[in-house]
C-alpha cells in the first residue's frame, strides 16, 4: 500500500478518534450493554427475560385480550419471533 493511503487512512482514524458523535455513540452502548446485564441478572432469580417483561408489562396496562400482532408492534417485533414467545410464557404460567 502506498504512503499516501496510509497517510490518508490514518487521518480519517484520527478525525474518527475525535468525533464527538462517534465517542457519544460508544458511550451509550456501552451504557446499554451493562443496563441490560444488570437487568439480566436482577431478572434471573425470577426465572424471567426482558422481553417477557415487555410482554407482561403491555398485559398488565390493557384491560382487554391483546392481539399477538399488538404486542409485536409494541415490543417491536417480528410476529413470528413474538408468537413462540407466548407460547413458552403460557407453558410456564
Amino acid at each position: 500500500m502506498s504512503s499516501k493511503i496510509q497517510n490518508n487512512i490514518q487521518k480519517n482514524r484520527l478525525l474518527k478518534i475525535n468525533d464527538p458523535e462517534i465517542n457519544l455513540y460508544i458511550l451509550l452502548d456501552q451504557a446499554n450493554g451493562i443496563m441490560s446485564n444488570a437487568i439480566d441478572l436482577e431478572l434471573r432469580h425470577l426465572k424471567t427475560t426482558q422481553p417477557q417483561v415487555r410482554v407482561l408489562t403491555m398485559l398488565s396496562r390493557e384491560d382487554r385480550p391483546v392481539t399477538i400482532e399488538e404486542l409485536a408492534n409494541w415490543c417491536l417485533k417480528e410476529f413470528n419471533s413474538v408468537s413462540p414467545q407466548r407460547t413458552r410464557m403460557n407453558q410456564k404460567g
